[in-house]
């Protein structure tokens, strides 16, 4: 469960994005399409095309972390929206 401080914010990628890209290349399009520090302890969403995929993207004291959700497909079209 993500847990969310006082003054933390949550931005979301309206561009759908490779979901190959692990910590490099999200924390890259944090920085040059969000224009936000990867290291600021906000959280970042990033959706492929079809909208069934999220990773976040977030850092705390430790280092980087990746949250990452496929969702099941029942025959409906579904996704995330």
């Amino acid at each position: 469960m993500l847990s969310l401080g006082s003054g933390t914010r949550i931005f979301v990628s309206t561009e759908p994005c490779d979901m190959r890209k692990s910590f490099e290349g999200l924390s890259y399009l944090v920085r040059e399409i969000i224009c936000e520090g990867a290291q600021s302890g906000h959280y970042f969403l990033f959706f492929n095309r079809k909208r069934d995929r999220v990773k976040i993207l977030y850092f705390d004291r430790s280092g980087f972390a990746i949250w990452y959700k496929k969702l099941l497909e029942y025959g409906e079209k579904g996704g995330f929206y």
